[in-house]
């Protein structure tokens, strides 16, 4: 007798019979997140752009120091006068050979790198001028000492201590050419952070006048364009204010020299350019 086949299938194993739960993010709670993203990054981001010109002001801060120091060799080396604006009395060129005081202070090792010569918060927008990277790179000593590139460093010296600069430009009796005759040297301007003018460079400029002109002026490239940093003839640097934005043309410019002002240039007996605008 044949016994009865069991033709139907074996039981599934208990595993099959569980079945996977898959978790999926709805469209509402992915764009949920996304906001929450959005959020924190524009939290974060002003507090990261602020600390990084924070850092870019203060390497500011220590070229002006070592610059200031250089200068201080120089007066040192030079019976106590200020690198001049030229070695000659005239412009340097091709003929004459003479230097800018940029270039001679470089030349004669003062300096030991031009990239102290370079602002880091002016480097940032305009990564094409040459003349920044050329300063960057420590590779100006290549140029000509008379070369006109080395007239944009992004610190200018006080054109009122600045020998052979243009008589035209500044009364000589302004003129303070060594040490002896600064009484206040903590009141009187040695570099100050420059422009040559407004352009999409926005390049330095070697001199720095003290009165309105549309060319050579102080410049405040930090705290929303009204903080630069001012090297004086003591050698300390300090962070000084503009009166409006830097950028603001002829009526900054006005501002910035008006009489009483910072920046003011009114009293020249015995030496210039004083801190509170008084003779010293």
């Amino acid at each position: 007798m044949k016994k009865c086949q069991n033709t139907s299938s074996p039981a599934p194993h208990r595993s099959f019979l569980k079945r996977k739960t898959v978790s999926h993010f709805t469209l509402i709670e992915l764009l949920v997140v996304i906001a929450i993203i959005a959020i924190l990054a524009g939290l974060l981001l002003p507090a990261l752009n602020a600390a990084r010109e924070n850092a870019r002001t203060i390497s500011c801060t220590g070229n002006q120091r070592q610059l200031s120091q250089a200068r201080m060799f120089y007066r040192d080396g030079n019976q106590e006068c200020t690198p001049p604006y030229s070695t000659i009395m005239g412009a340097p060129n091709s003929t004459n050979n003479a230097s800018f005081w940029t270039a001679n202070m470089v030349m004669n090792g003062y300096l030991p790198s031009t990239a102290i010569l370079v602002c880091p918060s002016r480097s940032q927008p305009d990564p094409e001028y040459e003349i920044r990277k050329t300063f960057l790179k420590n590779t100006a000593k290549s140029w000509k000492c008379y070369d006109w590139k080395w007239t944009y460093p992004d610190y200018g010296s006080n054109i009122e201590i600045c020998a052979n600069a243009f008589p035209s430009d500044v009364p000589k009796v302004a003129y303070a050419y060594t040490m002896k005759m600064i009484k206040h040297p903590s009141a009187v301007i040695d570099t100050a952070e420059s422009i040559y003018q407004y352009d999409k460079f926005n390049r330095g400029a070697q001199l720095v006048y003290s009165y309105p002109k549309d060319k050579s002026f102080l410049f405040a490239p930090h705290g929303g364009f009204r903080n630069c940093n001012v090297a004086w003839l003591d050698g300390h640097v300090s962070k000084e204010k503009t009166p409006m934005d830097s950028r603001g043309g002829d009526t900054y410019r006005g501002l910035l020299h008006a009489e009483g002002a910072f920046f003011a240039s009114k009293s020249y007996t015995p030496n210039p350019w004083t801190k509170d605008n008084k003779a010293r």
